[in-house]
């Protein structure tokens, strides 16, 4: 390794140190994204994450002021969670309306993500379109065997 242009001796290093050094480096780097943007700055300075996390917490504190903010906030965005998922529901055409009423009175409709409700509707839609076409062959298969009847016009006699 050269530093200021000096080369300077390296010691080998074990799989184990190298993984420790990439999970601490990992940690930092978990803790300064998690920070709002306009902080991280600040924040750079920490070299390893137990002062990192002490310095977080001198600065943002524990108090119940935050707290409450923060339960405020977690509400907010659950409510708007709960909110998104009934506006997807609301905005489906009619001839979805049975699934929707279903979907709307599932006691997990809140707790389902937009992306599993999309996908759950996705399947369904899916399982309808393979009935509709299964039945269609059905009829299909029953109406061309109804017609290779050989009709003939010939008088039936009762004596014969």
């Amino acid at each position: 390794r050269v530093i200021d242009g000096v080369l300077q001796p390296v010691a080998p290093t074990t799989a184990e140190q190298r993984l420790a050094r990439k999970n601490k480096l990992k940690d930092r780097g978990t803790l300064l994204i998690a920070l709002p943007d306009k902080h991280q700055l600040k924040f750079n300075t920490h070299k390893d994450v137990k002062t990192l996390m002490e310095a977080i917490e001198k600065r943002f504190g524990r108090n119940t002021k935050t707290k409450k903010v923060q339960k405020t906030l977690l509400k907010q965005q659950y409510k708007n969670f709960i909110d998104i998922n009934l506006k997807f529901l609301r905005s489906l055409p009619s001839k979805w309306r049975t699934r929707t009423l279903i979907w709307r009175n599932k006691t997990d409709l809140e707790e389902q993500s937009l992306d599993d409700l999309f996908n759950s509707l996705k399947i369904y839609e899916a399982k309808v379109k393979s009935y509709s076409s299964a039945s269609t062959t059905i009829q299909n298969i029953a109406f061309v065997s109804s017609s290779n009847i050989d009709i003939t016009n010939e008088p039936v006699s009762a004596t014969a």
